[in-house]
């Protein structure tokens, strides 16, 4: 096994070796071609072509003339489209790099030009790059530990994949959520998108897809302690990773499945997979990936009573980590070096790095989030500027096309009106003269009908007010995304009941952006699908309040369609219920946690039933005046829906709310 590993790595070292001195010997001749092309939309067409395969191999001098003279000439052509994909390919080239805020900022100047070209003008090429972009961001957000904003991130890529019905791009998406939730260690939700992954993946017979997602799968047995299941699935995905000569996966996958044979007491199996997955990261110079089997060197020393050695393998990796500024791997190092040292009862060294761990987490947590999400506040602070002042302008542009629309009109009726007062007082001079003034008449009315043609003309047509209202609920949408990450941000500043409030206040705010994404999404301005948009505040819900202990959201939606009046309460109105529940209903002790939700009609009545199997609260709260806005909000919403409440308290906290007067279309 070992051996043909060996054979493996040296043929892709030759082969990577020799298609880089090809590709620099081609340098040359790929500026004489580009310089060459008189057209400059030819000549930018050829450079987007380009350069994904240049990133590839890793070609930097190729990279940096391709960037040089593709901004050159799109800048030259005010060719947003191009920026834009320049943007997300310069971020990609960073992210293989390791510079991911680097690359975040690039990914997110890509995502500021997709938001100002408008949505018409996309083309099915222009929507995959911008999807492909919040994707991209959204990984980055989520190394970054902001899962929130990572899962935003990739439910709008899925949203804009789902629109194009890009499938693979779909099952990928699924593979990014799925990695999202097993980061918070929420494996249920986790292994569920997996899954979904592979079988999407399994239809498509994409073999590097299903791949990963069995790796992934493979993860996730790990966390549930299954760990044979998990040893099949890493052995299994290196097969198929090895298969298709992908070859940071197959390492990804044998460093796993070190880990997997040490927990499994399998020592001889260890060093041979460690060592595999070692030269290929080595060879790719992945510092991450390289730290992560210095430590698994560390724990296999450990385990077999070299401690020296154990120590040398977590010392390096420490080193590494402080390098290359990975502050995760640094905290979970000095963790483990801790540990390490409190085992051969060196009690001082392990007070010394378990110190370091608290001190980076801390620092983590609060001055180094700052400094890092500084820039970012401050592009959501400009790109709300911005987008107020495009605002002001578009008003200022309609109001002086509207003002010489009605001097244009004024000049025709004052002109119109002169006719008249002339042709009244050739009638009154020359009242014989009947066949003349009917000639007159008839002229004036042929240009009074060719005024009002003209007018009826500049009228807006339905298809175009249906466009504006588009692009109005993609403005709000995009705006209340915006306030959120505000919001969220301020969190971070404030106290622990101020987070509360603010958590409460972004979960509202959600309500409200998914309704208007659910408007941007639907031709059909006069109706909402009610299932898609109450599973999606749902999931966001149970993302915003997850739990250590897991709580199981039952959801039995009947009601196909709602207007906007309506379905804006009632979305308010189960935010506030099921936040209730998931914050105050259950506690550590809470077993079998569970919340429902069932909306249907009957007789006429919409009949909507929540509730929880919680310890439940005191039901005068409802019957008495009080100061709790989230009761008062729970009431003044069901006057909205002129409906009734009522609520039982029994094995948990249950709500009945029946309302009638609804715009069913």
């Amino acid at each position: 096994m070992r051996k043909v590993l060996v054979i493996f790595l040296i043929a892709f070292f030759i082969n990577t070796t020799c298609n880089t001195s090809f590709a620099f010997e081609k340098n040359d001749a790929l500026k004489t071609k580009i310089n060459s092309l008189d057209d400059l939309n030819l000549c930018l067409y050829t450079i987007e072509d380009t350069l994904p395969q240049i990133i590839r191999v890793r070609n930097l001098e190729a990279i940096e003339f391709l960037f040089n003279k593709g901004f050159e000439i799109a800048n030259k052509l005010n060719a947003d489209t191009s920026i834009a994909f320049l943007y997300l390919h310069k971020g990609t080239n960073e992210y293989f790099f390791g510079n991911y805020l680097e690359a975040r900022e690039y990914f997110q100047m890509a995502i500021d030009k997709y938001l100002n070209i408008p949505e018409r003008q996309k083309t099915l090429r222009v929507k995959l790059n911008e999807a492909n972009a919040y994707n991209n961001i959204g990984i980055i957000n989520k190394k970054q530990g902001l899962y929130a904003i990572a899962l935003v991130n990739f439910q709008i890529a899925l949203s804009i994949r789902c629109t194009i019905n890009d499938s693979v791009q779909i099952a990928n998406t699924y593979m990014n959520i799925g990695n999202l939730y097993n980061a918070q260690r929420d494996i249920n939700k986790s292994k569920e998108y997996y899954t979904n992954a592979r079988n999407t993946y399994l239809n498509l017979n994409n073999e590097y897809g299903l791949a990963t997602a069995t790796h992934n799968l493979g993860l996730v047995n790990e966390l549930l302690s299954d760990y044979e299941e998990a040893r099949n699935s890493y052995k299994l995905s290196y097969q198929m990773f090895k298969k298709l000569d992908r070859f940071k996966p197959m390492a990804t996958s044998l460093n796993n499945l070190g880990n997997v044979f040490l927990i499994l007491n399998e020592i001889d199996s260890v060093k041979p997979a460690l060592d595999a997955a070692f030269e290929i990261y080595n060879e790719m110079q992945d510092s991450v990936g390289i730290c992560s089997v210095l430590i698994n060197y560390g724990n296999y020393y450990s385990k077999i009573g070299e401690k020296d050695l154990a120590e040398s393998y977590l010392i390096e990796a420490l080193n590494l980590t402080k390098s290359k500024n990975l502050i995760d791997s640094e905290i979970s190092t000095a963790k483990i070096l801790a540990e390490h040292y409190s085992s051969i009862d060196n009690y001082a060294k392990a007070y010394f790095y378990l110190s370091r761990a608290f001190q980076l987490e801390e620092e983590y947590k609060s001055e180094s989030d700052e400094e890092r999400f500084h820039k970012l506040d401050e592009y959501y602070r400009e790109e709300a500027n911005r987008q107020n002042m495009a605002i002001k302008e578009l008003d200022l542009k309609n109001s002086k096309i509207l003002l010489e629309d009605n001097q244009e009109f004024t000049l025709v009726l004052i002109i119109s009106l002169v006719i008249i007062f002339v042709l009244l007082a050739i009638q009154f001079l020359r009242y014989n003269s009947t066949n003349a003034i009917k000639k007159e008449l008839e002229v004036t009315n042929i240009e009074l009908i060719r005024i009002n043609e003209e007018y009826e003309r500049t009228l807006i047509s339905k298809e175009e007010k249906e466009i504006l209202l588009q692009e109005i609920h993609h403005r709000v949408k995009n705006n209340l995304q915006i306030i959120n990450s505000l919001v969220r941000f301020q969190a971070l500043k404030g106290s622990e009941e101020s987070r509360e409030l603010i958590l409460e206040l972004q979960s509202r705010i959600t309500a409200m952006s998914l309704l208007h994404e659910q408007l941007y999404m639907n031709k059909d301005f006069t109706k909402i699908n009610v299932k898609d948009y109450l599973e999606l505040l749902l999931n966001n819900l149970s993302s915003a309040y997850n739990k250590e202990h897991p709580i199981y959201v039952d959801h039995q939606i009947e009601v196909e369609n709602l207007d906007l009046d309506t379905l804006h309460p009632l979305g308010l109105l189960i935010n506030e219920i099921i936040s209730n529940s998931l914050k105050h209903a259950f506690n550590e002790n809470s077993k079998k946690a569970k919340i429902y939700l069932k909306f249907y009609i009957e007789d006429g009545v919409h009949h909507l039933k929540m509730g929880d199997n919680g310890i439940g609260f005191n039901k005068k709260l409802f019957e008495e005046p009080t100061n709790n806005l989230g009761i008062e909000l729970i009431g003044s919403l069901t006057n909205q829906l002129d409906g009734s409440i009522e609520v039982l308290i029994d094995q948990g906290t249950h709500y009945h709310i029946q309302f009638t007067k609804l715009k069913m279309t």
